[in-house]
């Protein structure tokens, strides 16, 4: 599929799998609050190739959804999506983003990988919710500025290990929940990952603060 202008699907109806592996897109992918419904199959955007920016801002994803190795030019925004299957992951892995990747307010319901994921830019999760009792893993992630995850929630373990060493993160609020949920970013090479790190359990008083560098 090759695109030579804007490709919108903005409140766009699903009911199916949906196929956009290796699509060549020129300018903005636009599908905010789209619902991709096939819980199954799910949505497959492998590869996909944006010349300017992508915006899912409040889509709902109800089956697996694969954005691995998707190359976009500008940002990848993906405030207040909703990643709603439990068991098949929200796959993020070796995802190129040319300036910024926001998911501010993102909630994920299962599994989520950023493993080799390449931001140019700023990484934000702000409010993000990782409800999964599986891993959420940003394993040898790439972030050229700040990441940012203030008031995010994981309720199982996530892993930051062997990030490139310019991955720094305000850690403040940051919470960890549920039953054995561990942070593991200890883990990788310490290089300087965080410039201010820390854990905090609601309710309560920090558990740990490891700050590396």
């Amino acid at each position: 599929m090759k695109v030579g202008d804007v490709s919108s699907f903005r409140k766009a109806v699903f009911e199916g799998p949906v196929e956009f592996g290796g699509a060549d897109i020129a300018s903005n992918f636009q599908a905010q609050e789209a619902k991709f419904q096939n819980q199954e199959k799910g949505a497959d955007f492998n590869s996909i190739r944006i010349g300017h920016s992508a915006f899912f801002g409040k889509a709902v994803f109800e089956g697996p959804v694969n954005f691995a190795s998707a190359n976009i030019a500008s940002n990848f925004e993906a405030q207040g999506a909703n990643f709603q299957n439990k068991e098949k992951e929200a796959n993020f892995n070796s995802m190129k983003v040319g300036h910024n990747a926001f998911f501010d307010n993102a909630v994920f319901e299962g599994p989520v990988e950023f493993v080799r994921a390449n931001i140019a830019g700023v990484f934000e999760a702000i409010n993000a919710q990782f409800q999964s009792r599986s891993k959420a893993s940003f394993k040898s992630m790439k972030v050229g500025g700040h990441a940012f995850f203030q008031s995010a929630v994981f309720q199982g373990p996530v892993d930051f290990s062997l990030a490139d060493q310019q991955f720094r993160s305000d850690w403040g609020g940051v919470s960890e929940q549920g039953n054995g949920g561990r942070l593991s970013w200890h883990e990788g090479p310490r290089q300087g990952l965080f410039q201010r790190c820390g854990v905090r359990r609601v309710g309560g008083p920090p558990r740990r603060r490891l700050c590396l560098g």
